[in-house]
């Protein structure tokens, strides 16, 4: 028997298909038999549970990452609409993976030969695909303007509101309803801010209700609150508004009083000419200790500075970091440093085509990322089995997923083109805008780790494409890579 052909498996399913037959596991099981059947072997699964139609998922960004790395020689799908329900989409990834990558992109449940017939067949399946998604969304959509036009609400009710057990209509909340009323009150007398509303209903003991549980209130959704018309008796779907079947809370009069004061302090800052501040950090800058993102904002007396927040207490995650806020000059004159301090030694290109062809070093890295996404099957079971909460999966989660991303087969082209990036990357930083260093700093690396109390960069997570160079060349830089 010949050597068999390295391979990877696709699987996904949307919260709408989990119960169309569409089992991660049962797609995984019929894509293992197919490739013994025709000489595959699966060296790794990867798993999306999202929507076909945007292709920014974490398991197909991952395994198009391993595409370019060279880890394996075919993927694996059972169906057309597994991989993508968007023509565009489809059309534009398999034109890459085959044409570019020379990978073969194979379906289980429609082969189809390799000709200008197989090409007709592919892309009628493909427009089925996009036509059943279309059609979801039609019936979805009508489904709520449907409930919306009853007076029903679409989703999850908004604070002050419960179900009531026997009707099944919303009712006001016995303690959180008295909240809704004082936040309307205190609003439209125009001496508070959103931030200080927020900062009253917590004092008061007031938390947010809703998908995210019981949290503390936070500027942004006592914005969401305070203009929720909702509270005035109605729903809204799409701009329109319908008389709802649940009591208001809030008089008109009252509602207005504290839209005014809201357009009010939107005019003065569209007259005083707020200038758009740039932050090269932003997005990327977290708490080595709780991985939050460090929140942006900036004083706004004349010579303002920008700073960088720490804000998990205020939006109700627990961290022992206490809030505070850092100087963005001197992170970002820290970030300035360490660029600078990247030196590629001589032979550094050799060194990389010698790594790329090191069979054991391939074989170890394979090993290990075999390891993580069982670690990370498991995680999905335990958390579907109710064995651990919410907080304690989107942490592990996120580890396991930034470690798999990590473990980037040696690949010598890629890396080589990504390390004479980084030897230029000097001349590049001192001629760049902020905007362009910022733009920079985001092909370099994921995350930026911040010691809030010592305001201090501590560690890099970098791209999985330049991890490997960071690892090898960049130890001296003065900060932890990831």
């Amino acid at each position: 028997m010949g050597e068999l052909k390295r391979a990877a498996a696709y699987v996904r399913v949307s919260s709408e298909e989990q119960t169309e037959g569409w089992s991660l596991d049962g797609q995984e099981q019929a894509i293992r038999e197919y490739a013994e059947r025709n000489g595959y072997e699966i060296i790794q699964v990867y798993r999306d549970e999202v929507s076909g139609s945007k292709d920014k998922r974490p398991g197909f960004e991952r395994m198009m990452l391993d595409a370019h790395s060279g880890l394996f020689t075919a993927i694996i799908v059972l169906h057309t609409s597994r991989l993508f329900r968007s023509i565009i989409l489809s059309r534009r990834y398999k034109d890459e993976l085959r044409n570019k990558l020379n990978i073969e992109v194979l379906f289980v449940n429609q082969p189809v030969s390799d000709d200008p017939t197989g090409f007709v067949m592919e892309t009628i399946n493909e427009m089925f695909d996009e036509y059943y998604l279309y059609q979801l969304r039609m019936w979805t959509s009508l489904g709520k303007q449907t409930r919306a036009q009853k007076g029903m609400w679409n989703g999850t009710l908004p604070f002050g509101y419960m179900t009531d057990e026997e009707t099944g209509l919303p009712v006001p909340h016995p303690l959180n309803a008295a909240g809704v009323v004082m936040a309307f009150e205190a609003y439209s007398t125009g001496h508070h801010t959103d931030a200080q509303i927020a900062e009253l209903l917590n004092l008061e003991g007031y938390r947010t209700t809703g998908n995210w549980g019981e949290r503390l209130f936070t500027k942004d959704t006592v914005n969401r609150l305070l203009q929720n018309v909702f509270y005035l008796g109605h729903v809204k779907y799409k701009g329109e508004l319908f008389p709802g079947q649940h009591p208001a809370l809030i008089e008109q009069e009252l509602f207005d009083k504290c839209q005014e004061v809201r357009a009010r302090r939107a005019s003065k800052r569209r007259a005083f000419g707020h200038q758009k501040r740039v932050y090269i950090l932003s997005g990327i800058a977290r708490c080595h200790e709780c991985k939050l993102t460090l929140r942006c904002t900036s004083t706004q007396s004349s010579g303002a500075y920008r700073y960088y927040r720490h804000t998990a207490q205020a939006r109700g995650y627990a961290c022992a970091v206490p809030g505070k806020m850092v100087r963005a000059d001197a992170l970002e004159d820290q970030w300035t440093r360490i660029l600078s301090g990247i030196r590629l030694p001589d032979g550094w290109k050799q060194r990389i085509e010698g790594l790329a062809g090191d069979a054991d070093e391939r074989q170890r890295i394979l090993r290990e990322r075999e390891a993580v996404q069982e670690k990370l099957r498991r995680l999905k079971q335990l958390y579907r089995d109710l064995l651990i909460d919410d907080e304690e999966y989107r942490a592990t989660l996120d580890r396991l997923q930034s470690q798999l991303a990590g473990l980037v087969l040696p690949n010598s082209p890629h890396i080589v083109r990504a390390g004479e990036y980084l030897e230029n990357l000097g001349l590049l930083w001192t001629e760049a805008t902020l905007e362009e260093q910022r733009d920079i700093t985001r092909v370099l690396v994921k995350a930026v780790y911040v010691d809030v109390l010592a305001s201090q960069i501590v560690a890099l997570e970098p791209m999985p494409i330049f991890r490997q160079l960071f690892v090898e060349f960049c130890g001296d830089i003065g900060v932890s890579i990831l």
